[in-house]
């Protein structure tokens, strides 16, 4: 019954709102697993009881290749929200930190990353949009809790930051996610997240 009434509200979000996908990833290169595709996006819309042609028509995608074309995508999507007012609830990125990670020159890096980040948090503040991202972290040896990496900006911009270590191989596979900032909970609290697999996709049971 939770379930169907879960199911219901989606569905109802989905019909008089939409939202925006934004994918930081090469893509060029071999492992095309953060490429989202149709095909992943009616996975799992049918897992959250939505009929996938009600999810294709309400999502707008954006996808950045290198670190400047990262900057232009994100005023290409600011640009979007803002002609779209009151349509756009909930912007994604994906990958946020991948350019950084992978930047030689870490200085120049996270000022392009402050930038854009910058342009996408304004644009929302603006438009009482929810903004989503999923970046790296640092290494830390065992029992020390993670930081995104990004550098200062990143982590004090953001309101809510959750780790979420990897588990092992065994199956069913299950997320420790710890909260490390809120805003009005104390900090670090952690949850364990189980997973499902389906269609090469690994969906949490909490949807």
């Amino acid at each position: 019954m939770k379930a169907r009434r879960a199911a219901n509200k989606r569905k109802a979000w989905f019909r008089v709102n939409r939202a925006v996908y934004m994918n930081n990833t090469d893509y060029y290169q071999p492992d095309k697993s953060n490429v989202l595709s149709p095909e992943k996006i009616g996975i799992a819309a049918k897992c959250a009881g939505i009929e996938p042609k009600i999810v294709f028509k309400n999502i707008y995608f954006g996808v950045a290749y290198n670190q400047q074309h990262q900057l232009v995508i994100a005023k290409q999507i600011s640009d979007l929200i803002e002609s779209k007012k009151e349509e756009i609830r909930l912007l994604v990125v994906n990958n946020l930190t991948k350019f950084f990670k992978e930047s030689k020159n870490k200085n120049h890096a996270a000022i392009v990353l402050k930038e854009v980040l910058g342009i996408l948090c304004k644009v929302c503040s603006r438009n009482k949009v929810a903004l989503v991202c999923t970046g790296d972290a640092n290494l830390t040896s065992k029992g020390v809790i993670p930081r995104p990496i990004g550098g200062t900006f990143l982590k004090h911009t953001l309101n809510v930051i959750v780790h979420l270590r990897e588990p092992s191989t065994s199956y069913p596979l299950v997320f420790k996610a710890t909260l490390i900032k809120h805003q009005y909970m104390k900090t670090p609290k952690s949850v364990m997240v189980n997973t499902t697999k389906t269609g090469h996709m690994l969906l949490s049971d909490r949807c």
